[in-house]
């Protein structure tokens, strides 16, 4: 019989886990929204709400070990496709916008880009390659659909 740990139960998964919570509060109080995880397993991590308790905006964040230089460099940042998939879906069932956060812990800055607007529509260009990535944050190999977003559609949260 095998055991199941979640790459959240380790201490290298933990250590994001804990980054992508880091910068879910600096995005609330920059937009003036409160965050809420929906929790392991979700095809989504978190909706953002007002004051006044409405949905205004599903996300994925995301913690790299590089700068904002190193993608800005690269020309492009990465994501699994199935994530955008997956977001662009919640946002027509939500009715709110889709977007993707990345925080660089190399300096510290989150940069953000929609991906799909309240209609489910995915609204940013990206190429799509298939190809082996580091699985997670604890190793192994993984194929997958990787979208190549360029730098351009991304914006620097202002805080």
């Amino acid at each position: 019989m095998s055991v199941t740990t979640f790459d959240c139960e380790t201490e290298e998964g933990r250590k994001y886990i804990e980054s992508e919570a880091i910068a879910a509060d600096r995005i609330g109080k920059a937009k003036n929204y409160h965050p809420f995880i929906f929790g392991t397993g979700s095809r989504v991590d978190r909706l953002f709400y007002d004051d006044d308790a409405i949905v205004r905006v599903l996300c994925e964040i995301r913690s790299r070990n590089k700068s904002l230089d190193d993608f800005r460099q690269y020309k492009s940042v990465l994501c699994n496709r199935k994530k955008l998939d997956d977001g662009a879906e919640a946002a027509k069932i939500f009715n709110v916008p889709f977007y993707l956060f990345i925080r660089t812990l190399i300096d510290d800055q989150i940069i953000f880009c929609e991906i799909a607007d309240k209609n489910g529509v995915i609204t940013v260009p990206f190429e799509t390659h298939t190809r082996s990535i580091q699985k997670t944050c604890n190793g192994g190999i993984a194929k997958r659909e990787i979208a190549y977003i360029g730098i351009e559609h991304w914006s620097k949260l202002r805080e």
